[in-house]
C-alpha cells in the first residue's frame, strides 16, 4: 500500500521489499525462493471504509460485493457467502441468528447509503 503513488499500477522496488521483508519474516525458509513475477493492482474502496454489499438501487438482479480495500481477503468469502444467499433468498441454510447477522452487515453496507 502506497499511497502516495495514487493509481499507478506499476510495482515499486520499495513496495516489492516491504512484502519481501514481512514475506521473510514470517517464513524465513523461503529466503532461497525466487521471485518468478511482480504485480499490482487497485483494492477498491468506499469513502466509509466499509464494503458495498447487496442490490444496486433501480435494479432487480444487480449485486454487488465490492470495496473491501486491503481487507477483501478476509472479508470477500463471507460477503460472498451473504450475498449470494441473498440473491437466492436461501433461508434455511442458515440460524435465524446467523440470518439476523448477515442481514445487519447487508443493511450497514448497503449500496443505497450513497444514493442522494
Amino acid at each position: 500500500m502506497e499511497e502516495q503513488w495514487g493509481f499507478d499500477h506499476r510495482p515499486t522496488a520499495d513496495g516489492l521489499r516491504q512484502l519481501l521483508r514481512e514475506c521473510l519474516r514470517t517464513a524465513p525458509s523461503m529466503f532461497q525462493a525466487t521471485v518468478v513475477e511482480t504485480r499490482a493492482g487497485s483494492r477498491p474502496v468506499t469513502p466509509d471504509a466499509r464494503p458495498i454489499l447487496g442490490r444496486l438501487p433501480e435494479w432487480s438482479n444487480a449485486y454487488v460485493a465490492t470495496g473491501h480495500g486491503t481487507e477483501g481477503l478476509l472479508l470477500g468469502p463471507y460477503s460472498a457467502l451473504i450475498v449470494a444467499q441473498l440473491v437466492l433468498s436461501v433461508e434455511g441454510s442458515t440460524t435465524p441468528d446467523e440470518r439476523a447477522v448477515a442481514l445487519n452487515v447487508i443493511d450497514s453496507c448497503s449500496p443505497e447509503r450513497f444514493t442522494p
